[in-house]
């Protein structure tokens, strides 16, 4: 190999060398993470973790923090995602649901987060086990 084309292989490879293959470590929560979570869990207990919820027509879904909150009437469930849905935690973007065809959110399944102006995806993230929150 001559110098030159060493130069252009290192070339080629140093931005493979940049990338980082790290596991995804979430962010600890904010206190406003945390006073917002507390306000959807209340004095409720959790529960054993499940693999999937089922998907309910009126069911609130929030992203807070790497975490997301479903509620549904007295029903709340946490799920802390691997990935990044934190920009889901503004006025400006939304969550959009990868469900089941069996009208569920399981475990590995994703959610994209997308802008309201454009509809450009600007994250997403993969569920993790579902914990029930329960009186």
């Amino acid at each position: 190999m001559t110098a030159r084309s060493l130069i252009l292989a290192a070339a080629a490879a140093a931005p493979l060398a940049a990338c980082n293959t790290a596991p995804y470590q979430p962010l600890p929560p904010t206190p406003y993470e945390q006073q917002r979570l507390a306000s959807f869990i209340g004095n409720r207990m959790a529960g054993p973790p499940t693999r999937c919820i089922p998907y309910y027509s009126g069911m609130q879904i929030e992203a807070i923090g790497d975490q997301i909150v479903a509620k549904w009437g007295g029903r709340v469930w946490v799920n802390r995602t691997q990935g990044s849905c934190r920009m889901a935690d503004s006025a400006n973007n939304f969550l959009v649901s990868e469900s089941d065809p069996a009208g569920q959110y399981c475990e590995n399944s994703t959610f994209k987060v997308v802008s309201n102006s454009g509809g450009m995806v600007m994250g997403s993230c993969m569920l993790g086990p579902w914990v029930p929150y329960i009186r």
